[in-house]
């Protein structure tokens, strides 16, 4: 699945290439409370017994992608739209007094 991330004053842009799929065999989930998870499904069924087939090109499978989202990423403003085989989505920044630093020391023994 290849996608190009881009970065906004206000926002994170997610754009992945989905050619041939729908949005329904598309999911979209936040696991860890960081990590966004892409996953997409497609699905070859439509073979009739007795059909001779003289090349198969097209392939079935599932792919999925894992993003580390930054800390400013507002978790709970993020809106996806999927318009002819591609999949945008928009991640919006929080505030900068709503982001904190996560910095933790480590003591050498």
């Amino acid at each position: 699945m290849p996608l190009d991330i881009k970065e906004t004053s206000n926002s994170y842009n997610v754009i992945a290439d989905l050619p041939g799929l729908t949005k329904q065999d598309v999911k979209i989930s936040i696991h860890d409370g960081n990590v966004l998870v892409l996953e997409a499904e497609r699905k070859y069924d439509n073979k009739v017994e007795g059909d001779k087939y003289y090349r198969e090109e097209r392939s079935s499978g599932s792919v999925s992608r894992s993003l580390v989202l930054p800390d400013n990423a507002d978790h709970d403003k993020i809106s996806a739209k999927f318009e002819n085989g591609v999949l945008t989505l928009t991640i919006d920044k929080k505030p900068v007094e709503h982001v904190t630093e996560k910095i933790r020391t480590i003591d050498i023994h």
